[in-house]
């Protein structure tokens, strides 16, 4: 269940349409990913993602998952999305310290409401958003513009987003995700908690393929 919620939150938070454009065919991020109950490690996987093809503006990725099958995952659209999009003004938010003035977008489609604040400011340029659903809504919010993690003797420059998902009659899932656009997907370090759950996924190593 948590994993499931990982998964969509973590596209949720994306910054970009198709983190994993502009990366070329091989490559390839690898992460441990370690579930822990109540603090005590449970369990201690490894996950792979590659670039097998690019077409267009779409990224279609192969995915070698904590149980050894393999799935294909795929970003970017050449297609706009369905939906009526608005600007609703300017509004000055604090961002780890800084103010930052923000454009307000709202985008609504069936059976989703997104309402985002958006500046070029800002590494990945999403700020603070809101989703709502008809069972659930999730909040998101740039929480650190800097922070500098180690992936073996390599300094990686991230930004960090928290998000809470809230789910009618279900679990509320906290999260917190460290990006870097250096990496392919962006994504370095990510924790998902669900009550007495925790599933942390961390990069151990990424190529890039030119």
């Amino acid at each position: 269940m948590i994993l499931a919620l990982s998964l969509l939150i973590l596209i949720q938070t994306g910054q970009n349409d198709n983190p994993w454009s502009g990366f070329k065919e091989g490559s390839i991020s690898r992460y441990s990913v370690i579930s822990r109950y109540q603090g005590k490690e449970m369990q201690k996987r490894e996950r792979s993602k590659t670039v097998a093809k690019v077409e267009g503006k779409t990224t279609v990725l192969t995915v070698v998952l904590e149980d050894g099958s393999t799935t294909q995952e795929k970003f970017g659209s050449d297609s706009a999305p369905n939906g009526k999009k608005e600007e609703k003004g300017t509004e000055v938010l604090e961002i780890d310290g800084e103010k930052v003035t923000c454009k307000i977008v709202v985008f609504a489609e069936e059976g989703k409401h997104t309402k985002s604040w958006l500046s070029d400011s800002v590494p990945g340029g999403l700020v603070k958003q809101i989703i709502e659903r008809e069972n659930q809504t999730t909040s998101i919010v740039l929480a650190k513009i800097r922070e500098e993690l180690t992936i073996g003797r390599q300094k990686l420059i991230c930004y960090v987003k928290e998000a809470v998902n809230e789910i009618k009659n279900g679990p509320t899932v906290k999260s917190k995700f460290w990006y870097c656009a250096d990496v392919p997907g962006w994504e370095v370090k990510t924790i998902i908690t669900a009550g007495e759950t925790e599933v942390e996924t961390s990069l151990v190593e990424f190529s890039v393929k030119k």
